[in-house]
């Protein structure tokens, strides 16, 4: 009988998690084609049906493929892990957390500043179709977005300086994220200043889980209660596998809540065949019941070397590695190029087909587009932000300690 050997942790990177915010990453992309596309998937009776497999994306285990709320709720509890377990192992000190603190805008930035100025170029020059594709589809929710008129050159500016994310969101919509994003990760920090009080920094994370109540920043901040709990016990000795009963467990518990239909029980009027109407709602979770799944896989993958080994095969590390790029452009193609494809192939190959033409479209165009702007566009935010770093290192006369540097350098979280 062998005996199991425990899963080490460190500050350091762990490309597993890297592979798990890819996958999340393309379960947004699905999710938004489904919605703009054959909409009862994601909102049930509210919308029109083109097809009866739809009704399956609605119940678990299928509506984790499209489960979009359940993967915002993973990325914000993802970031709010990564950021903090480096300072929690490596107990870095205040100056650090500035350092971090400031250079996180400029990590950031450059994927919302790019691709809000792409989306202004086939803005104006009339290149999205989801109106068009929204009106075959019966997808409201596809017909909203750039339904006013695009703002001027010095307008985006303009704007973009004065308020950042209102504009971004407007030309990008799925960037409404990324002001979350940022603030939950100066949030992360702050909680971080308390140092080595770990009391007093326990009694700020129960006091900040009941302030942000129902809200999305509670998901940091449950990131950072469990990387506090993995920084105390991962000093001591190496996490212990979970047994089989228990990661079976949890794997049923985030397929069925991560296929939480969540806009469906938010926007339908019919939806009362479902089973989750017998459910209770969960108002003091942020992310109600995605959350619940999105806790359990996390939970699982940091305690599964076979979940491990399964998110660093080759495929999955580069959805990880272009995870930030990907989530930034796959709106703007929808919207243009897939739609396109989609009112070109309708005549000819009938609804589905013209649906699958434009699915392959919509991933292939997004796969070469994210590496070519995490090759360039993120590449160079992350050289930035760590200029920006050494600058203020400086500043505040600090001399970082090697080990600290690379802890909490963690460059992809989004």
């Amino acid at each position: 009988m062998t005996t199991k050997k425990p899963i080490a942790i460190s500050g350091g990177r762990q490309e597993h998690l890297d592979g798990l915010r890819g996958l999340a990453a393309s379960v947004v992309v699905l999710c938004h084609f489904t919605w703009a596309l054959f909409p009862f998937g994601t909102m049930g009776g509210a919308a029109p049906l083109h097809g009866g497999w739809e009704r399956l994306l609605l119940y678990p285990p299928m509506g984790l493929l499209v489960a979009g709320h359940f993967a915002v709720c993973l990325f914000f509890l993802l970031s709010g892990y990564v950021l903090s377990l480096p300072f929690m192992m490596n107990g870095a000190g205040w100056k650090e957390l500035v350092v971090a603190t400031v250079k996180r805008p400029f990590r950031l930035m450059g994927i919302v500043f790019v691709t809000s100025l792409l989306s202004l170029l086939l803005w104006r020059m009339g290149l999205y179709h989801n109106h068009e594709v929204a009106k075959i589809s019966g997808s409201s929710w596809f017909d909203f977005y750039w339904s006013s008129s695009p703002p001027g050159g010095s307008d985006f500016v303009a704007r973009f300086i004065s308020s950042t994310f209102d504009l971004a969101t407007a030309c990008n919509p799925p960037l409404w994220t990324i002001k979350r994003e940022l603030l939950g990760s100066f949030i992360v920090y702050g909680i971080l200043l308390t140092g080595r009080a770990r009391l007093v920094r326990w009694g700020i994370l129960l006091g900040m889980t009941w302030w942000f109540a129902g809200n999305f920043f509670q998901c940091f901040v449950i990131g950072v209660m469990i990387s506090e709990l993995h920084g105390w016990w991962g000093s001591m000795r190496p996490l212990a596998r979970l047994p089989l009963w228990l990661s079976a467990a949890l794997i049923v518990v985030a397929v069925i809540c991560g296929s939480y239909p969540k806009y469906a029980m938010t926007y339908s009027a019919d939806y009362a065949s479902s089973y989750w109407f017998l459910s209770p709602r969960l108002p003091w979770l942020g992310g109600g019941w995605s959350m619940v799944g999105a806790i359990a896989l996390f939970i699982l993958v940091l305690h599964s070397p076979i979940a491990q080994r399964l998110l660093t095969r080759r495929p999955v590390l580069f959805l990880g590695k272009v995870s930030y790029s990907l989530y930034g452009v796959h709106f703007l193609i929808l919207g243009s190029l897939s739609s396109w494809v989609f009112l070109a192939a309708l005549p000819l190959v009938g609804y589905l087909g013209a649906a699958f033409l434009a699915l392959v479209s919509l991933l292939l165009c997004t796969l070469v587009c994210a590496k070519v702007l995490h090759e360039t566009v993120d590449t160079f935010s992350i050289w930035g932000a760590r200029v920006i770093g050494t600058q203020v290192r400086r500043l505040l006369n600090w001399r970082a300690v090697p080990a600290v540097e690379a802890g909490p350098v963690v460059e992809r979280p989004f």
